[in-house]
């Protein structure tokens, strides 16, 4: 598994409609720990992206490299 991006992390919340609290909820980590992340900053732990990232996977988020955004819906559904 490719480790995810600042980028996509953004970008499959978008997709799935969340916000940083949204997200924070859905994997039970503080909040600051995700915009570290999301800001690119360095506090932002290996373990933190792979649990974010597991996180969009199951409500169906793919990661991708070939468009630019990174992320894409999995299904043809509503993924909310």
């Amino acid at each position: 598994m490719d480790p995810m991006t600042p980028r996509q992390c953004r970008n499959a919340r978008k997709l799935l409609g969340w916000t940083q609290l949204d997200l924070e909820i859905e994997v039970r980590c503080n909040i600051s720990i995700n915009q570290q992340f999301e800001d690119e900053r360095p506090a932002a732990l290996k373990h933190v992206r792979s649990t974010l990232r597991r996180a969009f996977e199951s409500k169906g988020v793919e990661f991708i490299l070939e468009d630019g955004i990174g992320v894409r819906a999995r299904f043809r559904t509503s993924i909310k």
